[in-house]
């Protein structure tokens, strides 16, 4: 195994394929009113996400509705207490 490298992500879509494929969160912060996903791992986060976004990826399509769905409840809460939103 590699090096862990810490690795910021805006979207949503794609933290949710990288903790898929092994990745941990490790915080998620405010930066310029958006919130960026910092995730550790050891893989190439390029080269995964060059396959997801050529379709060769293969991931559990329940996980990845799961991360997706815990990202946005994540989004909300902090949305929320944040009073973005009431």
């Amino acid at each position: 195994m590699g090096e862990k490298k810490v690795v910021e992500i805006f979207d949503v879509s794609e933290t949710a394929f990288l903790l898929c494929k092994g990745f941990e969160m490790s915080k998620s912060v405010w930066k310029n009113n958006r919130i960026v996903f910092e995730l550790n791992g050891d893989k190439d986060h390029s080269e995964l996400l060059n396959e997801f976004y050529t379709h060769k990826a293969r991931v559990s399509p329940l996980r990845f509705f799961n991360e997706v769905k815990n990202l946005k409840a994540l989004i909300y809460n902090e949305k929320k207490k944040r009073g973005v939103i009431k």
